[in-house]
């Protein structure tokens, strides 16, 4: 497929396809394939989580929450900093629980679920910003981030959507069960 866009990072093919490898002991190295890069496929090893894309930038997005949001922190404005370095941290958690699962229905809901989480930390960002606890800059970084952030997100779920929609499809062009009584084709004696 040339000129193809890839679907883990919304690039053209020949900057999408970089040399992904993992080492599998004495065998050598082994290439990781773009199902097991999007979690449709167990790793054997951790480390496949940390080169999946979407997880560096909800743990970077993370990190830069947390560094935005500590010199700020005051008892009264505890709730909501805590609040937001907890709603970011839940961001990465949900998207490395999507990656550790192996049907594409339950990778879809972790996946769901840190896209909600994503949507929580943008309107706590925005009251931080209104409540003055952000400055003007970081707050354009942290929304252009957790922008970058839903939009891998949304590739994530649109593949998984169509993995599912082809599964189903695959699923109902099988024979429907015969109604009651009715003796089916399997089921109905040869007369001797």
């Amino acid at each position: 497929m040339t000129g193809g866009a890839c679907e883990n990072y919304h690039k053209a093919e020949p900057e999408a396809t970089l040399a992904l490898r993992r080492t599998s002991g004495p065998a050598g190295p082994e290439w990781v394939t773009r199902p097991q890069l999007m979690g449709l496929e167990c790793l054997h090893m951790s480390s496949g989580l940390r080169e999946l894309r979407v997880w560096q930038e909800a743990v970077a997005l993370a990190g830069d929450v947390i560094r935005s949001v500590r010199p700020t922190i005051r008892r009264e404005t505890k709730v909501l900093s805590d609040s937001l370095m907890v709603t970011a941290l839940s961001v990465s958690a949900h998207i490395a629980d999507g990656f550790a699962r192996a049907a594409p229905a339950e990778q879809r809901e972790s996946y769901l679920a840190a896209k909600r989480a994503l949507l929580r930390l943008e309107s706590e960002l925005a009251v931080a910003r209104h409540a003055e606890l952000l400055a003007t800059g970081s707050y354009g970084d942290l929304t252009s981030r957790s922008g970058q952030v839903a939009r891998l997100l949304t590739g994530y779920l649109v593949y998984l959507d169509r993995q599912l929609t082809e599964r189903e499809s695959a699923g109902s062009t099988s024979a429907p069960p015969s109604p009651a009584g009715v003796p089916s084709r399997d089921s109905a004696r040869a007369p001797a």
